[in-house]
């Protein structure tokens, strides 16, 4: 008989690597600013995780209905991973991540989180090169909140320079 179990090196894709999705931090069950800012960190981690697998599955479900940032992270990756492409390369870290601003009115903390992302590319379904992407160092403001059902993404964008 003819077995039509695949062979696991039948189709070797070492440019696949499973990347693994971020864990959350301990610290994202508090409400307080030990916990906003272990939330900004894990968003930022997440974001990362969104472009370099495809996986948006955690980025929506902790991201807000309204959040603008949230959607455009969504519609970059789909627009890349949907027919077949994806993001290769962005070697992620976080820096220095803190509490900024608070509205106790309503609950949001504007945390500042220092990272890099190192060169990367965009590749199409035949892994072609589609456009390279340069490395970034930057500082970014998101806007979290903490609700029932944990904490939110509200919202993000570069951290104004100091210099301008």
């Amino acid at each position: 008989s003819v077995s039509v179990a695949p062979s696991p090196t039948a189709r070797p894709t070492p440019s696949r690597t499973p990347i693994a999705a971020p864990v959350r931090p301990p610290e994202m069950e508090r409400s307080d600013e030990v916990g906003a800012v272990a939330a900004a960190e894990y968003f930022m981690e997440l974001f990362s995780y969104a472009f370099r697998s495809g996986d948006l599955t955690e980025w929506t479900a902790v991201s807000a209905q309204d959040c603008s940032f949230c959607a455009n992270v969504r519609a970059d990756v789909e627009a890349a991973y949907l027919p077949g492409g994806a993001y290769r390369g962005g070697a992620f870290s976080l820096g220095t991540a803190e509490v900024v601003a608070y509205d106790p009115a309503i609950g949001v903390y504007t945390a500042s989180v220092a990272f890099t992302i190192g060169a990367y590319e965009v590749v199409d379904g035949s892994g072609g090169l589609v456009r390279t992407i340069e490395a970034e160092a930057d500082t970014a403001l998101l806007d979290v909140i903490y609700t029932a059902g944990g904490w939110t993404l509200l919202g993000g964008m570069p951290r104004p320079s100091e210099s301008s």
